[in-house]
């Protein structure tokens, strides 16, 4: 009898106690370690960072919680074998989330809950397998400062809902499938100060007033799209300091492209017109009876040698390009006098024709008959590109 009642109060007591170390449904740790569960984390990860028998989840790999340790405030889950459709009831029960980041997995379907995540401050989904339509419930998350969906399967229009994100300051949905023109909506989120929309299948013409509607943007990336207008269509960006327009169908001058404080720039690949300039000599000549003095230039246009001269106001401002100079092996040369030329990251270049500079031109072809290593430098600047320089680094092994 005595032995009895021990035996069931020793099993009690373990029943409880194993009770206790499991989450308690509709809880934030509830929630968590049901979500990485049914998207069958790796078991390498689940059995060095996550205890789903400890209570304690707030001390789970890439778990932060509020002060009262009762709900989960980010979620760190990048790259750990996430796979499939995230269920609903799991992290889109998560009210307090502020933070999420899901990148490098292999997930394909958001859950219905998903969109009421409305504290959420930053959300990285990108380098995952989602596909389909961006929905307009995107707009629920008006406190979003950081959005991240590149390089998904995602496709259609962008959302006019992206209006808003008033609050956003950091727009990437590179290498994705979103076709036809650029929303209008973009225009209501003036707080950018970095937008990546490259390499997806938008066409048309930016929206009136682009430009003027960003004071802060620091950083613009259209390239690898078909997107269509001229050079003023940047006019207003004067924050910006890195603007990549590369393979798009954009006319103008490519002085006009010119804006704020430009650091880096790559017009290439487009219809722009123009040629950059290499100054060599600079004069200043005594304040005239307008009071101002005036600055004579002589330059040379770097890719035909021209002689080019002009007078600025000496308090004038000056436009000055990006130039850049990269080195490329010698592969081969064409009959129509294109060369093949190997990048860093193994691929070829097969767009550039032999210099135009008879010298460096005997050169080339001289050194690659007899069978030498053959190094090529390319300068590029305002979308054109010339073969420079030529190194010679020996004889093939």
């Amino acid at each position: 009898m005595g032995l009895g009642v021990f035996g069931s109060f020793l099993f009690l007591t373990l029943f409880f106690k194993h009770l206790a170390c499991q989450q308690q449904p509709n809880t934030d740790g509830f929630f968590v370690s049901e979500f990485l569960k049914k998207m069958g984390l790796s078991s390498t990860y689940s059995h060095s960072y996550y205890n789903f028998s400890d209570s304690s989840f707030c001390s789970w790999h890439g778990v932060s919680c509020d002060a009262e340790k009762e709900h989960v405030v980010a979620l760190m889950a990048s790259g750990i074998g996430l796979s499939g459709p995230i269920p609903d009831t799991t992290i889109g029960k998560l009210s307090k989330l502020q933070t999420l980041d899901l990148s490098n997995n292999k997930i394909t379907v958001l859950p219905s809950d998903f969109w009421s995540l409305t504290s959420l401050k930053s959300l990285n989904l990108s380098f995952n397998r989602i596909s389909g339509s961006l929905p307009n419930n995107i707009g629920n998350f008006g406190s979003l400062e950081i959005l991240d969906l590149s390089n998904n399967n995602l496709s259609e229009e962008i959302p006019e809902a992206i209006s808003s994100l008033v609050r956003l300051r950091v727009l990437k949905l590179s290498q994705n499938r979103f076709q036809q023109s650029i929303t209008s909506a973009i225009l209501k989120c003036q707080s950018l100060v970095s937008i990546d929309l490259s390499s997806n299948q938008l066409n048309g013409t930016l929206p009136d007033g682009f430009g003027a509607s960003f004071p802060n943007l620091k950083s613009l990336n259209l390239a690898g799209n078909t997107i269509h207008g001229r050079d003023s269509d940047f006019s207003g960006l004067n924050s910006i300091t890195t603007l990549n327009v590369s393979g798009n169908s954009f006319q103008g001058s490519a002085m006009g492209a010119f804006q704020g404080s430009l650091e880096v720039i790559d017009l290439s690949r487009n219809q722009f017109q123009g040629h950059i300039s290499q100054v060599v000599e600079v004069s200043t000549s005594k304040t005239g009876k307008h009071g101002h003095a005036k600055c004579h230039f002589v330059a040379i246009d770097i890719f035909n040698g021209k002689k080019l001269e002009d007078i600025v106001p000496s308090s004038h401002n000056c436009d000055v390009p990006h130039v850049n100079r990269t080195d490329y092996q010698l592969i081969d040369i064409s009959e129509d006098g294109f060369v093949s030329l190997l990048t860093d990251n193994g691929n070829t270049k097969d767009d550039l024709r032999l210099p135009t500079d008879d010298a460096l031109l005997s050169q080339i072809k001289d050194g690659f008959a007899e069978g030498k290593d053959l190094v090529v430098s390319v300068m590029s600047s305002m979308g054109e590109e010339q073969i420079c320089a030529l190194k010679d680094i020996g004889p093939k092994n």
